[in-house]
């Protein structure tokens, strides 16, 4: 469990602003390459904001009125509906052999870098067993479902992001159960 929230707080700060700031510098919007450009463009993200706020809180041990709290576990447990919703509305397959071979690309890159991930946790790593298993699952999770949105904010083929995104959903529960009945 530990690791596996730690592995979840880093890759909140990449996915909820940090892979967006990269794309928006790449894409030339925001001047060059700067560490003051990268924070920036993640401050103005409004889940790295709300994620940040609330990583403070928890290091200072504050906690939110009761009212705050519960009205969020409402608010909340819609999350995973709009989430597919989103990428419902995106998908669009096109069926061109550029789509096509956009989206093998992107998912090849994507698993075989995850795949190599998941090696190095499995035999360098000089961790207990449990969290080392931990990381390879970890490293076989689908794409996160707020790239199609950060996709739009820049721009960029939704509709593209949107089918990787769910063909990420399929792959990696394939390949988690794989890893998971090779370790355990």
């Amino acid at each position: 469990m530990a690791a596996t929230s730690l592995f979840d707080t880093g890759n909140a700060f990449v996915c909820l602003g940090g892979s967006y700031s990269l794309a928006v510098i790449a894409k030339g919007e925001k001047g060059g390459f700067s560490v003051r450009n990268i924070v920036r463009t993640m401050l103005r993200s409004v889940p790295f904001d709300t994620y940040l706020f609330m990583t403070i809180l928890s290091l200072l041990h504050w906690r939110l009125p009761e009212c705050v709290v519960n009205f969020s576990g409402i608010v909340g447990g819609a999350n995973s509906f709009m989430a597919m919703l989103m990428i419902g509305v995106g998908f669009k397959v096109s069926g061109s052999r550029s789509q096509t071979g956009r989206i093998v690309k992107t998912l090849g890159i994507r698993y075989g870098v995850s795949a190599a991930l998941a090696a190095v946790y499995m035999f360098l790593l000089p961790i207990g067993l449990e969290y080392r298993q931990a990381l390879v699952i970890l490293a076989f999770s689908p794409i996160a479902s707020s790239s199609p949105a950060y996709t739009g904010l820049i721009e960029g083929d939704v509709g593209l992001a949107s089918a990787i995104n769910s063909l990420s959903i399929v792959i990696s529960l394939v390949l988690i159960t794989g890893a998971l009945l090779l370790m355990l």
